[in-house]
C-alpha cells in the first residue's frame, strides 16, 4: 500500500468524502451520517447528535469475558490494496471505562470466497490527546497487509480467504475485547479512513530513467568524407529527430477527421501535434460495422477518414476482430433470422464478419486486437459458452485472412487488481495466454487497456506494481502495449498530470512495451470527460504539458556539432526517424535515417576547397579564395573557419587542412623545396598581380621578401 486514492462521492452511499490537496477522508461516522446501525452481545449503544456512546456493563459471555460490539453495513467498493491508508478514531473514555484497548474491524466483501474480516487494535494508553480541551483522544492505525489480524466471519480460517485488504467494504464494527473482564465504556465522535498521497518513488523513477537510457536510445555515428574518401574534419552535423519509433497514440472518431467545423479542425491539429498512432474507438467494432451504431460510427465514416490517416503517416490499430464478452451489444451481432441475443450460430456469424471486415482494411490497418476482453467483467464470455479452444480457433482463423499482427487485449490487469467473480485478473489473463501458446496460437502481442478510473477503485496503482505486471507478461510474449490509457481522478487536474508522468515513465522504461495509446484527448469527444487532455474550449489541462515535455523534450533528440579529425560525429539518440544535415565549405546535404539499433551513416561531400572543380586542391583554388577576401556573406563557401570573414586564416586552413601540405608549397607537391618553390618565388620578387603559384603566398597582390619569402622559408625542407 503505497499510493493514495480519492474516491467518488457517488460510490460512498453511506459515507462522505472530504478531499484536499494532502489527503482524503472516507468518513464512517462524524455525528451527521453513518451512525452505528446495530449492536450485539452485551454492548449498549446510545446515539447522540454528534457522537455515540458504547458500554459493556455486564459479562454476557462466560467463555470470553465481556464482549459486544456495534457496527454499520456499507456497500461501496474501496480498494486499499495499493493505498497508504489509516483507520482513525476520535474517542473519549467514560468514567466507567476500565478497558485498556478495544477493536475496530473492517469487513472485506471482495467476492473472493466468504467475507474476510480484518481486525485493528486500539491501545487507549497510547492514543493522542486532541488539543481542544474536550478530553477526546485520537488513534490512527495503518491499513496495510500485516498491520491487522485476520479472521473470518465464522471466527475460523477458511481456505477461500484471500487475506488481502482490498475491501469491497461491507461493514465497520467497534468491539470490546475477547477474553477480558474489564468494562469498555467510550464516547466516539468520529471514525474515518484516511488515505495519504505518497511522494513519487524517486528511486524507482531514477531506475526507470536508467532503463530508458539503455533501451530507448541507440548510437548514431555520422562519418563525413570527401570525394576521394578522405575524412572531412570540421564539418557541421545537425541531427534532428522527426518521429519516435515508439508508438504514442490515441483513440479517434472518424467523423471528427472528416468534418470541416472549427472543433474538428482543432481536433485534427491536436492529433497531429501529439500522436503518431491512432485507433478508431468505435468504427471497427462489429456492431458499428453492421450499422448498429448509426451513421456517426459507420463504414462510410471509416473509409472516408482512412486516406487522411495514411497521408499523415499515422499508424492505425484495428479495434477489434472479436469482443469476447456478451455485454453492451459488443460481443455478437446476430445475423438475419437469428433472434437477438441468440448465440446458436455465433461461430459462423463471427467468421463471416471477419471475412467481410478485414480484407478491405488490410492496406490501412497495421495490427488487430484479435480477442478483446477475453476475461470480461460479467458472465458469460466466449470461453464460458464455447470453451477456451474457441479463442484458439479465432486466432487461427483470423491468421488465414490477414497478414498483420494479432494482439490480445484486456483491462484491469496492471497492478493485479481483482476484477470479476472473485478471480484474479492477472492469473486469468495469464492462464488464457499460456493456453494459446501451448496450442500454437500465441498472440503476437499482449495489450493492457489501462483505464485508471478512481470510481472503479483503480487510480493510483503503484508504478512498482505496474512494472512487475509488465515483467510477468513479457515473460510470456515479449511484445506489450498499453492500448487504452486514461486517468480519471475527477477534477484534480494536477494529480492527473502527476500520475500520467509517472505511468508514462514506467511504460516507456520497459523494453517490451512498444506503444501507449490514450483513449481520447478532447472533452467534447471522449467517453469520460475528466480523462480528457483538452477542455471543451480546447484549453490545455496540465497533462498536455506533462506529456509533451516528456515525449518531445526529455525523450527527443536534436543535437549538432562538428566532425572530429577523423571526420566523425556521434550522438546517442532516442530511437526513431531522423534528418541528418551536413554542412561544410558552403556545401550541405541532408539524409534520412531510421535509428533502431546502432547505426553508422557515411555522407560524401565534394572535395572541399576544390573551388575550380579540377579534382584537386591547388594554387588556382587559393587564388579564388584571395579574390573572395572580405565579408563571408559575399562568398560563404570560402569562410572555412566560420569566422564571418574570408581572410588569410581561411587560406591557411585550405592549404594545411584540406590541401594537407604547408604554406610555401606553391606547386602542392607535398613539400617546400628550393627547386620547386623557392626559385619560383625568387623569380617573381616584386611582381604585381601574380598568383599563389608564382609566390604571392599571403594574397596581398605582390611577391615580397617580408610578406611571402619568410612564410616559405619557415617551412623550407619540410
Amino acid at each position: 500500500m503505497v499510493v493514495s486514492r480519492f474516491f467518488s462521492v457517488a460510490l460512498l452511499a453511506c459515507m462522505s468524502l472530504v478531499p484536499d490537496s494532502v489527503h482524503s477522508q472516507i468518513v464512517l461516522f462524524d455525528g451527521s451520517s453513518g451512525a452505528p446501525g446495530f449492536s450485539y452481545g452485551d454492548m449498549v449503544l446510545s446515539v447522540g447528535n454528534s457522537s455515540f456512546t458504547v458500554d459493556a456493563p455486564t459479562d454476557l459471555d462466560s467463555a470470553n469475558g465481556r464482549f459486544g460490539g456495534v457496527g454499520l453495513g456499507v456497500d461501496p467498493f474501496i480498494n486499499f490494496e495499493n493505498d497508504e491508508a489509516f483507520l482513525k478514531i476520535e474517542f473519549r473514555p467514560l468514567a466507567t471505562n476500565a478497558a485498556s484497548s478495544f477493536r475496530l474491524l473492517l469487513a472485506d466483501d471482495d467476492g473472493n470466497g466468504i467475507r474476510d474480516n480484518f481486525e485493528y487494535v486500539v491501545d487507549i494508553s497510547t492514543a493522542t490527546a486532541i488539543a481542544d480541551g474536550s478530553g477526546f483522544l485520537s488513534a490512527s492505525i495503518p491499513i496495510s497487509d500485516g498491520d491487522s489480524a485476520f479472521r473470518q466471519a465464522s471466527f475460523g480460517f477458511n481456505p477461500s480467504a484471500d487475506f488481502v485488504e482490498d475491501f469491497g467494504l461491507a461493514e465497520w464494527l467497534l468491539q470490546s475485547n475477547y477474553g477480558g473482564s474489564a468494562r469498555l465504556s467510550l464516547e466516539v465522535r468520529r471514525i474515518e479512513i484516511e488515505t495519504a498521497p505518497v511522494a513519487p518513488p524517486t528511486e524507482f523513477l531514477a531506475q526507470a530513467d536508467a532503463r530508458i537510457e539503455q533501451h530507448r536510445k541507440a548510437d548514431l555515428a555520422v562519418r563525413v568524407v570527401d570525394a576521394s574518401g578522405r575524412p572531412v574534419p570540421g564539418a557541421t552535423v545537425d541531427v534532428q529527430m522527426q518521429r519516435h519509433a515508439f508508438q504514442w497514440g490515441t483513440a479517434v472518431q472518424a467523423h471528427r477527421i472528416n468534418r470541416s467545423d472549427s472543433d474538428s479542425r482543432n481536433y485534427r491539429q491536436r492529433l497531429l501535434e501529439n500522436y503518431n498512432s491512432v485507433v478508431f474507438e468505435n468504427e471497427h467494432k462489429w456492431p458499428a460495422w453492421e450499422g448498429h451504431f448509426g451513421s456517426t460510427f459507420s463504414q462510410v465514416q471509416s473509409f472516408t477518414a482512412l486516406p487522411w490517416i495514411a497521408a499523415n503517416d499515422l499508424y492505425l490499430r484495428g479495434h477489434y476482430v472479436t469482443w469476447a464478452t456478451f455485454s453492451g451489444r459488443e460481443g455478437f451481432v446476430s445475423g438475419p433470422g437469428v433472434p437477438e441475443g441468440s448465440i446458436a450460430n455465433l461461430e459462423s456469424e463471427l467468421f463471416n464478419h471477419i471475412d467481410d471486415k478485414l480484407p478491405p482494411l488490410e492496406s490501412f490497418v497495421g495490427e488487430w486486437d484479435v480477442i478483446n476482453h477475453p476475461i470480461g467483467w460479467a458472465p458469460p464470455t466466449y470461453e464460458e459458452e464455447f470453451g477456451t479452444s474457441f479463442y484458439r480457433d479465432i486466432i487461427n482463423y483470423t491468421r488465414t485472412i490477414t497478414n498483420h499482427d494479432l494482439w490480445i487485449n484486456e483491462d484491469n490487469v496492471l497492478g493485479g487488481n481483482r476484477f470479476r467473480q472473485g478471480l484474479e485478473t492477472q492469473e486469468e489473463y495469464e492462464r488464457i495466454i499460456e493456453y494459446l501458446i501451448a496450442e500454437g496460437a500465441a498472440p503476437d502481442g499482449i495489450g493492457f487497456q489501462g483505464h485508471f478510473i478512481e470510481e472503479y477503485g483503480r487510480s493510483d496503482v503503484p508504478i512498482e506494481d505496474i512494472y512487475a505486471s509488465l515483467e510477468r507478461f513479457a515473460a510470456l510474449v515479449p511484445r506489450l502495449k498499453i492500448t487504452e490509457l486514461d486517468i480519471d481522478v475527477g477534477a484534480d487536474e494536477a494529480r492527473q498530470a502527476t500520475l500520467m508522468h509517472d505511468y508514462l515513465k514506467t511504460f516507456f522504461s520497459h523494453p517490451a512495451v512498444e506503444g501507449v495509446t490514450v483513449w481520447g484527448f478532447w472533452e467534447g469527444q471522449i467517453w469520460r470527460p475528466d480523462t480528457a487532455w483538452y477542455r471543451l474550449d480546447w484549453s490545455e489541462k496540465p497533462v498536455v504539458s506533462t506529456y509533451q515535455s516528456l515525449v518531445f523534450n526529455e525523450w527527443w533528440t536534436d543535437e549538432s556539432g562538428q566532425t572530429s579529425e577523423t571526420g566523425e560525429f556521434s550522438v546517442r539518440g532516442f530511437k526513431g526517424d531522423y534528418l541528418v544535415e551536413v554542412s561544410v565549405g558552403g556545401f550541405s546535404d541532408v539524409q534520412s535515417v531510421s535509428l533502431l539499433d546502432g547505426e553508422t551513416i557515411e555522407i560524401t561531400v565534394p572535395l572541399i576547397g576544390d573551388y575550380d572543380q579540377s579534382g584537386r586542391i591547388d594554387a588556382p583554388d587559393v587564388d579564388l579564395m584571395f579574390a573572395a577576401y572580405g565579408p563571408a556573406s559575399n562568398a560563404p563557401e570560402y569562410d572555412l573557419d566560420g569566422s564571418g570573414v574570408v581572410d588569410f586564416a581561411d587560406v591557411e586552413f585550405l592549404v594545411t587542412e584540406l590541401g594537407q601540405t604547408m604554406l610555401g608549397d606553391l606547386n602542392f607537391d607535398g613539400s617546400v623545396d628550393v627547386l620547386g618553390d623557392a626559385f619560383a618565388l625568387v623569380a617573381n620578387l616584386g611582381s604585381f598581380d601574380v598568383g599563389y603559384a608564382d609566390g604571392d603566398i599571403n594574397g596581398d597582390g605582390t611577391v615580397t621578401v617580408l610578406g611571402d619569402a619568410f612564410l616559405l622559408i619557415a617551412n623550407l625542407g619540410q
